[in-house]
């Protein structure tokens, strides 16, 4: 299990990553647990995911996706 500091930090990363790639950097290297995520533009949607799974395990509200689907 990991601390609530830690995840914490974590997700601030993955923000500022995901800011950086909005802006148009190229890719974005993340390093945790003694591994390494590189995410690309390709990657938004990937990376996403991941601040939505760590604001979930810190207990943050998450805004309900929305499905992309339209009749």
């Amino acid at each position: 299990m990991t601390d609530k500091a830690e995840l914490e930090e974590r997700l601030k990363a993955a923000k500022t990553a995901l800011h950086k790639l909005l802006l148009g950097e190229k890719a974005q290297v993340m390093g945790y647990d003694g591994k390494t995520v590189t995410y690309t533009p390709a990657d938004e949607t990937s990376l996403r995911r991941y601040i939505r799974e760590l604001s979930i395990e810190l207990g943050y509200p998450v805004r309900p996706r929305v499905s992309s689907f339209r009749y």
